[in-house]
């Protein structure tokens, strides 16, 4: 029973979807190599879309969680179509040495001839995204229930 128990955990977390970066650095070599590998859902990910609309709307905590869902999956739909049109460049990008600010980072990158200034927040789930990103949409102007 007890080598079950460790086979659970362990598929259990082999199963999760969302990384967790432990710096931001880390978060930002998760990003560049999904960018990299063109792996859209992968890079959307590293993105704290919640946060990001829980900032947008000061009453999202009101929102029924059904509506918060959709939002919050619309959002994430939106941003990998952005991430699909943003042309990132084939040899992937170099970040600078992050700027932290206790849980508040900031990644800036070039590469291709272009720059990326990633706004990063560490969270329950590690570090993560939470603004920056071509073509990232947030729920402003929606209304919760």
């Amino acid at each position: 029973m007890r080598r079950f128990g460790w086979l659970l955990v362990t598929l259990t977390l082999a199963g999760c979807k969302s990384p967790q970066a432990t710096s931001p650095a880390g978060c930002f070599a998760q990003f560049n190599d999904a960018m990299g590998r063109s792996d859209y859902a992968a890079a959307a990910e590293l993105i704290d879309f919640d946060a990001i609309a829980a900032a947008a709307n000061p009453d999202w905590d009101s929102f029924p969680a059904g509506q918060r869902t959709q939002i919050t999956a619309r959002m994430r739909d939106d941003t990998e179509a952005g991430l699909r049109s943003m042309g990132y460049p084939a040899g992937g990008m170099t970040a600078g040495a992050p700027a932290v600010d206790g849980q508040d980072a900031t990644v800036v990158a070039t590469g291709g001839g272009k720059t990326l200034t990633l706004t990063l927040r560490q969270g329950q789930q590690g570090w993560r995204i939470v603004g920056g990103v071509p073509g990232m949409t947030t729920s402003s102007g929606m209304s919760g229930g």
